[in-house]
Order: C-alpha cells, then sequence, then structure tokens
C-alpha cells in the first residue's frame, strides 16, 4: 500500500486520517479521501490506547493530536485497553452499578428543578403552589386531573433531557459528574433516535420489577436490560 505523508512534518499516517498525529496538520486539505472512518468502522481499528478526550476515539500511543479532530493529546489520556469483547471498553471501564445510582441521583435533582421551572409556564403557577397543592387536595377530582397532567410533564422531561445530553455529549449532567458516558457497544456515539429509544427501554427495565436495572449489578460488562436491546455501553471514561 502506498503510505501518504504529512505535507508539514512529513511523517506517515493511515489513509482515512483527518489530522496528522505528529503535527496536527488538517490533511483534509491536502487529501480528500472520503474513506475517513465512520461509525461502522471503529470495530475495525486496532486496539486504541490513547483516547481523545473530546471525539472518545482511540489514537495510536505515539499520538501527539487527535486524527479525527485535531485534538492535542497527552499522556493523561494513555490507558491500556480493557479485556472484554466490545469495543466500547477500548476507552474506558464499565460503569458500575452503584456509580450510576448515584448518576441517577444527580440527573433525577437537574430534572425536578427543570419540571417545576416548566410547570410554572404550563400552570402559571409557582413551585411552593404545586407542593401546596399536591399535599392539600389530594384525592380531589382537580388533584387527580392536574396530578396526571404533571406525571406527564415530568417523564416527558426526564427522557428528553436524557436523549438529548446524551446526543450532545454522550453523558448527561449526572453522569459527567462521575465520569461516565453512554456509547455504542463498538464504541462509536449514538444518535438521538436511539438514546430516546433507550430510555423508553428504561421503562421497560422498570416494568420488570427492576430486574432490567440489577442486570446491570451481576454482569461483567455491566449493562442493563435497555443496553442490551439498543445495543449501548455504560463506560467510565479513562482521564
Amino acid at each position: 500500500m502506498l503510505q501518504r505523508q504529512c505535507p508539514s512534518c512529513h511523517a506517515t499516517f493511515a489513509p482515512g486520517n483527518r489530522f496528522c498525529r505528529h503535527c496536527g496538520h488538517n490533511l483534509s486539505q491536502d487529501y480528500q479521501d472520503p474513506g475517513y472512518r465512520t461509525s461502522s468502522q471503529v470495530g475495525q481499528l486496532p486496539p486504541p490506547v490513547l483516547v481523545c478526550p473530546r471525539y472518545f476515539q482511540g489514537n495510536q500511543p505515539d499520538a501527539d493530536y487527535c486524527y479525527n479532530c485535531g485534538l492535542p493529546l497527552d499522556q493523561s489520556t494513555l490507558r491500556r485497553p480493557v479485556n472484554h469483547t466490545l469495543r466500547a471498553f477500548s476507552q474506558g471501564s464499565p460503569g458500575g452499578f452503584w456509580l450510576r445510582v448515584l448518576a441517577y441521583l444527580v440527573d433525577s435533582l437537574v430534572v425536578l428543578v427543570a419540571f417545576l421551572v416548566l410547570w410554572s409556564v404550563v400552570f402559571g403557577q409557582s413551585a411552593s403552589d404545586y407542593f401546596d397543592f399536591w399535599t392539600s387536595s389530594a384525592g380531589s377530582a382537580e388533584y387527580e386531573l392536574q396530578d396526571f397532567g404533571g406525571d406527564v410533564l415530568n417523564t416527558l422531561v426526564a427522557i428528553f433531557y436524557d436523549a438529548i445530553l446524551i446526543t450532545l455529549w454522550a453523558t448527561t449532567l449526572g453522569k459527567r459528574t462521575f465520569g461516565l458516558y453512554v456509547l455504542r457497544s463498538d464504541g462509536s456515539r449514538i444518535g438521538f433516535g436511539r438514546a430516546l429509544a433507550r430510555n423508553l427501554a428504561a421503562i421497560l427495565s422498570l416494568l420488570l420489577l427492576g430486574i432490567g436495572f440489577l442486570m446491570i449489578a451481576f454482569r461483567q460488562d455491566k449493562r442493563g436490560l435497555h443496553d442490551l436491546i439498543c445495543d449501548t455501553v455504560v463506560i467510565r471514561r479513562y482521564r
């Protein structure tokens, strides 16, 4: 195979590299190669050990710049791949059950705040009014109707909060606190449709008496039923 050289530092690089791993030169300006690595090709790469903190992609151990985005790399992202069959675990270790519980609690607080803000906008009431109404009107017809509307709104906020942030950042505020990220099993990012489907599948995990969530504690790869259904995995990213 004909090897290509960076026009800036003359280092050789593999077909598909968009930035030089030694000097960070933008190779796409000189080589128009449509065959750069896509999410479907991530599993075909050699096991990465140098992880880009922006795109979570593996690079060669001696790389100074990410081949995909040109971000400078340092030794803080250099780690050995975890001995798992799933490609995503070359970027971090499986996210443990209790870490995910703690991340869920943090996200629940964020969702509660967002819900109360939307509640005041939709129903024209403050957060204190909501709690006063909830404690003083339980059992009444007015309470049942408004409580149902609140439950629907709260569920929608939780589902779309998680789906949107995972699509944009591969994590949520709660997960980011503990270094947790949601990826596909091949190590690539997931889109909005898959993120939304994962949240809906989590409802199934809950309906099965929580067994879908308890699977995380007992499986070696720490995947719940919703992860298996949607081909996702939660990793604790290398730092």
